[in-house]
């Protein structure tokens, strides 16, 4: 008896074409969904190119065919979704392997290549594979269920108890898993039914179909019974493969699609530099305040979110109960993304939001974006490579272009503004601190060095932070160290270095005021080989022991640094 298989035995020809008629209705409600995705990403503003293709390319295969990212600070859930992801990706495999066998090589080439030693490899192959699939599923099932991390709880910071809203996501989350084992057990069954209807020998290559299928002919389940077991679980697991193709753009199982082409997509200056803003930019147009004004990316990248929780559980705000979750200000842009320009807005479900709709109040509060601390926790530990951070920065620059922020926070802003440092004192202060030195610090605009030393408003100001600096400087001035401050003209910054081999410093000279606009103005470039930074870290601590960590000077103080980006107050 040949090693092989027919992949319609018993089916008449009515139900043979009735099932390509399936296959052509699930491919087209697919195809349906993965266009309403692009379409919705083009509303964004902004282009849908990225640079550099090629590499991106060769960094996205690489980050996701070793599960780099997914598997950081949970190495058991990364390997129960390595298990997941290739155990999927070679079942999918094998059924188009199948497909072309029976639609192409076979009745166009004549071609058979579905037998002998090719079938007997082919089987081993996705038993194995099949049981990975199973076993992480159960992976997954047993964190979910029984570990109950505190990532994987939809509590809310920003929501009083009962306000969540999250009972849906929970739904699709078990649902999502139930059917991925559905699918894998249906497939097991249907491989045993087969084995105990036809006892073929050399499906010993099939081991775990082989064992059930023996099991089944000790129980008596063999001929007739076999067969009729077989026709109704061929239907059963195939109905429901093709359902669960046709539902991949319209359920978590997007993130198959998006969260690679999210990887691609990330931009590796997040959090470093911030886009500058054009000088003739109208007041709609400095930061975000409806969904149409995130660029596609960002828009793809919420709908990548595989609601993980890790940037949850990594959030110093989350974790100090500050009203902020990462997590969560992603699921509540993509819900109004979905009912203002996705498919549930083509569907018509509830609930529905208009595209011009404001983002910032009701959905997202501004109590919420002013928590962040900017440590970019959450960005880093993101296993799809969403940018948390720059949206919150972005969202920030229209409450400040619209004037809507704590008094304290107006008048820091205003004191910047007027005098470039967070004290309010006068800019010829600022070097000060330099005369209790015997000797000179290079000034690195008519010196070249290889050290930017960037000194913080703390560290140039503050009589305490005054000493820290000086002993640092003396530490510094060793033979084999060049460095140089550009002191005269640190001003507070927004944004510290990008690279090792230039720095980007966001000044107030020459901005606008506050009300008007966002805290920084172009970056501008200092060559350098690497920065040095002081000020901010002293400064919160020193705050904290002088007033206490919640005091509303220190969380002022906090909000102000972080205001504009991650290295407010020149911290890198």
């Amino acid at each position: 008896m040949t090693p092989t298989r027919s992949t319609f035995a018993g089916l008449s020809t009515w139900e043979i074409v009735f099932w390509y008629c399936l296959i052509v209705i699930s491919t087209a409600i697919f195809a349906w969904g993965v266009l309403r995705l692009i379409l919705k990403y083009r509303r964004g503003r902004g282009s849908l190119s990225v640079d550099q293709p090629l590499r991106r390319l060769r960094r996205t295969a690489a980050i996701v065919l070793t599960h780099s990212w997914i598997k950081r600070r949970d190495p058991v859930a990364g390997a129960g979704h390595f298990l997941i992801f290739y155990g999927f990706l070679v079942l999918f495999a094998g059924t188009v392997i199948l497909g072309f066998q029976d639609d192409f090589a076979k009745p166009v080439l004549g071609w058979d290549f579905f037998r002998n030693e090719f079938y007997k490899g082919y089987s081993l192959f996705l038993d194995v594979f099949g049981a990975a699939l199973v076993v992480g599923l159960a992976i997954m099932a047993y964190k979910r269920g029984i570990q109950r991390p505190f990532r994987l709880r939809y509590w809310r910071p920003d929501r009083a108890e009962g306000e969540d809203g999250r009972r849906l996501y929970v739904i699709g989350d078990w649902t999502f898993l139930g059917i991925l084992f559905f699918l894998g057990l249906t497939g097991f069954l249907l491989e045993s039914f087969r084995i105990a209807e036809t006892n073929p020998s050399f499906e010993v290559w099939s081991p775990l179909g082989w064992s059930v299928g023996k099991a089944f002919r000790g129980l008596g389940l063999t001929g007739g019974t076999a067969a009729d077991a077989h026709f109704v679980q061929w239907w059963v697991h195939g109905v429901a493969a093709l359902g669960f193709v046709a539902s991949i753009p319209f359920t978590k199982a997007v993130h198959m699609l998006a969260s690679p082409a999210s990887v691609a997509s990330r931009d590796d200056r997040a959090g470093r530099e911030l886009p500058a803003i054009p000088p003739d930019a109208k007041p709609d147009e400095v930061g975000y305040g409806t969904i149409l004004d995130l660029p596609p990316r960002y828009l793809l990248q919420l709908d990548a979110c595989t609601k993980c929780g890790k940037c949850h559980a990594a959030c110093p705000a989350t974790n100090s109960g500050y009203p902020l979750s990462p997590r969560d200000l992603i699921l509540d842009l993509r819900e109004v993304a979905e009912g203002a320009l996705g498919i549930r807005h083509e569907l018509r479900l509830e609930p529905l939001h208009g595209p011009k709709e404001n983002i910032i109040g009701d959905t997202i509060r501004p109590e919420t974006l002013w928590s962040c601390m900017q440590c970019m926790a959450c960005v880093e530990i993101c296993p799809v490579g969403i940018e948390h951070v720059p949206i919150i920065n972005q969202l920030r620059r229209r409450l400040v272009e619209r004037g809507e922020m704590d008094s304290m926070l107006q008048q820091t802003l205003e004191s910047i503004y007027e005098s470039g440092n967070s004290f309010g004192e006068a800019r010829r202060k600022r070097a000060r601190w330099t005369r209790e030195l015997d000797f000179d610090v290079k000034d690195i605009r008519n010196e070249p060095a290889e050290i930017l030393w960037f000194v913080g408003d703390y560290a140039s100001f503050d009589p305490r932070n005054q000493l820290v600096t000086q002993t640092l400087a003396r530490l510094l001035r060793h033979p084999s160290t060049r460095y140089g401050t550009s002191t005269p003209l640190s001003a507070w910054t927004g944004t510290s270095c990008t690279t090792r081999n230039s720095c980007s410093s966001s000044s107030m000279t020459g901005a606008s005021r506050p009300r008007r606009r966002s805290t920084t103005a172009s970056p501008t470039t200092i060559p350098a080989r690497s920065v040095a930074t002081t000020g901010s870290t002293t400064s919160h601590a020193e705050c904290s022991r002088r007033s206490g960590p919640n005091s509303s000077r220190c969380r002022a103080a906090a909000t102000i640094r972080s205001a504009v980006g991650p290295a407010a107050d020149g911290s890198g």
